[in-house]
């Protein structure tokens, strides 16, 4: 769809994936306790900011790698990628952060701990450092380092994400 001059279709397929996919994601997660208690909402915030987050960092690497066949392409997109997945990746600490408080009890054995600090260093301290790393070498206009240290941040996500899918079914809190 981008190719031929047809940028504005390519765009409008672009947000109708977005509006359905995120339509499919909410039927799939919400019930009416979804909107009648605390961590019914904060799983639905913590699914949608999960896929914000993994939607925009796979896309970044993906835009990273078509720099590598059109180098002298404005950059703005990626940095436009970059800024979406920091801040998916701040809404994404803030949501955990909240389960965590709302979980602490249920954490009795050593799996938990275990696997909340595979997530919080994997899922969130990770993909926090990745971002910092690629907005400053995207300062650089260095898209092929940027586009590696991205395919980092997509395998820390997924595994931080897994993790906290891991951390749901046992505890029943977004973490």
């Amino acid at each position: 769809m981008w190719t031929l001059e047809r940028r504005k279709q390519g765009e409008l397929l672009v947000f109708v994936i977005m509006v359905v996919s995120t339509v499919v994601l909410m039927l799939s997660t919400l019930t009416l306790q979804s909107f009648t208690s605390v961590t019914g909402y904060l799983h639905l915030m913590s699914e949608l900011s999960t896929s914000t987050l993994l939607g925009s960092v796979v896309t970044g690497m993906l835009l990273g790698h078509w720099y590598l066949a059109a180098p002298t392409t404005s950059i703005t997109p990626l940095m436009w990628l970059t800024k979406v997945f920091g801040t998916a990746v701040l809404i994404r600490l803030t949501l955990s952060a909240v389960g965590l408080y709302l979980a602490w009890g249920q954490m009795v054995t050593l799996t938990h701990w275990e696997w909340l600090g595979l997530r919080w260093l994997t899922g969130i301290i990770g993909p926090l450092v990745v971002f910092i790393m690629v907005w400053h070498i995207l300062k650089y206009q260095n898209t092929q380092s940027a586009t590696g240290v991205l395919y980092v941040g997509v395998i820390l996500t997924f595994i931080g994400e897994m993790t906290a899918s891991l951390l749901f079914r046992e505890l029943q809190q977004p973490l």
